[in-house]
Order: C-alpha cells, then sequence, then structure tokens
C-alpha cells in the first residue's frame, strides 16, 4: 500500500464557508491531486493489451473532521475482453480481462509454477507525481479561498 501524506491549514476557509462547502471544496481539491497522480499512473503503466491504464480511477473521500483523501488505482468495475477461447469447456466465448484483478501482481510480481518478475508502475508514479499533487491541492484550495472572500465582498 502506498502512503503519503500533507497537511494544510484551513483555518481560513473555516471562518468563510460552511462545513457544507468546506467538504465540497476538499472533495474537489483531492480530486485535482489525484487527476495529476492518475496521469502519471496510466503513462507508465505495462501495456499489454492497454486495459490496465485505461482502469485507473480515483476515487475521493472527505471523512469527518476535516480529512480527506484520494484513492487511485485499477478498478474492478472496467472490463475489456480481447479474443476468444480456442479450447476447453469455455471454447468461444469471449476472453474477459480485469485489471483490477491482477494490478497487484504486476506491481509486486508473484511466485508460483510461472513466476513473474515486478514490473512496479505504481509507486514510481506516485514518487514522481506527488509534489504536482500537492500543488494542485494548494491551488484548488486558494481558488476557494478567493472566491468565497470575493462573495463576502460583494
Amino acid at each position: 500500500m502506498i502512503t503519503g501524506g500533507v497537511a494544510f491549514d484551513l483555518g481560513p476557509l473555516e471562518e468563510l464557508a460552511s462545513p457544507k462547502t468546506l467538504r465540497t471544496a476538499l472533495k474537489m481539491a483531492m480530486n485535482k491531486a489525484g487527476g495529476v497522480v492518475k496521469g502519471e499512473i496510466q503513462s507508465s503503466a505495462p501495456s499489454r493489451y492497454g486495459y490496465l491504464g485505461k482502469s485507473i480511477r480515483v476515487k475521493s473521500i472527505v471523512y469527518e473532521g476535516g480529512r480527506a483523501i484520494a484513492v487511485v488505482g485499477a478498478s474492478r468495475k472496467y472490463q475489456g475482453s480481447k479474443g476468444k477461447f480456442t479450447r476447453g469447456k469455455r471454447k468461444g466465448e469471449g476472453r474477459k480481462f480485469i485489471p483490477g484483478n491482477y494490478a497487484h501482481l504486476v506491481e509486486l510480481g508473484h511466485g508460483g509454477p510461472h513466476p513473474a518478475t515486478p514490473h512496479p508502475f505504481l509507486v514510481p508514479s506516485y514518487q514522481r507525481s506527488k509534489n504536482a499533487a500537492v500543488q494542485a491541492v494548494s491551488e484548488s484550495i486558494q481558488k476557494t479561498i478567493d472566491r468565497l472572500s470575493a462573495k463576502l465582498k460583494r
């Protein structure tokens, strides 16, 4: 699991806005930050059929007390299909690829009768884009503060 943390002082926002507006601002800021990381992950994801990169999604969560996170990773809802089974009881059926089921195996590798070496793409992408993500959060929060203060001046 990849974790990172940044603390922002949201005191000015708490004075200007309602809790609902603050929650919305945090969610928008985390979506922007997640979008930056998502773009980097998609560009560096290993590509056999391209499904792994296409399945990367962002989910932002704002908790009570003002803590917010953005979860970026392969979605289990995304499915790609390529070719058909040529043997066995599923002969003729389409092959489904669900990248959310195998993204961790690509990232970390696996053992077994047909071991595979790791092909890390999540951790290096996060490391490369974390500064840009922090910048995106701070810009988004600053825009919200400016917008709310302009409303109050009217």
